[in-house]
């Protein structure tokens, strides 16, 4: 059977981009890009319908989007950004997709889950407070919510899941990306 790498992205011309570095190391490989924003149900919601439309059934669900800006900012519907972000959205298109993991599973005899979580859960306390933007603002609080959060997801999800379908957690550890791009400069070094 043939692996489509499907890459779900905020910025399609970023997402371009890293096809164009995929294939430029890999030009056999099939890649395609598709925009989802996590901070919108509706960019959620078109997203899962498009993917349906083209594909039918998914083998690997990668949650790995994450987002810290340093200021409070809120999704499309209101929710503090990190939690909207890096918990809500990857809750939402988990439940969107299991039916096309399941015919995965079907299909193939298995699909998973993967949660890209962090290390820094074990600092991160859930406060329904701030879900909406009720108590005070802390950037790396807000961070260590949202990856026990998905955690926490990851656990009660594995608990639930169907027959074939599993859900694993895992700590990239370090890794040179642009998450941290709002921090201070002599920090972020």
């Amino acid at each position: 059977r043939d692996l489509v790498v499907c890459l779900a992205c905020r910025d399609p011309l970023k997402g371009g981009l890293a096809r164009t570095r995929i294939l430029a190391q890999m030009p056999w490989a099939q890649v395609e890009v598709f925009r989802l924003d996590l901070s919108s149900f509706a960019s959620i919601r078109q997203f899962v319908d498009a993917f349906e439309a083209q594909h039918g059934a998914v083998d690997i669900l990668v949650n790995n989007a994450a987002t810290v800006p340093i200021r409070r900012q809120f999704t499309h519907e209101g929710f503090e950004m990190q939690f909207g972000v890096n918990y809500l959205g990857h809750f939402m298109l988990t439940h969107l997709m299991l039916p096309m993991l399941q015919r995965s599973v079907e299909l193939r005899g298995e699909a998973r889950i993967v949660h890209v979580t962090s290390l820094t859960h074990v600092l991160g306390r859930i406060d329904d407070r701030s879900f909406r933007g009720e108590s005070a603002y802390k950037a790396g609080a807000a961070y260590a919510q949202s990856k026990l959060a998905n955690l926490l997801f990851h656990h009660a999800l594995s608990r639930r899941l169907p027959m074939g379908v599993s859900s694993l957690a895992m700590h990239p550890g370090s890794v040179a990306s642009q998450i941290w791009r709002e921090v201070p400069k002599w920090l972020y070094a």
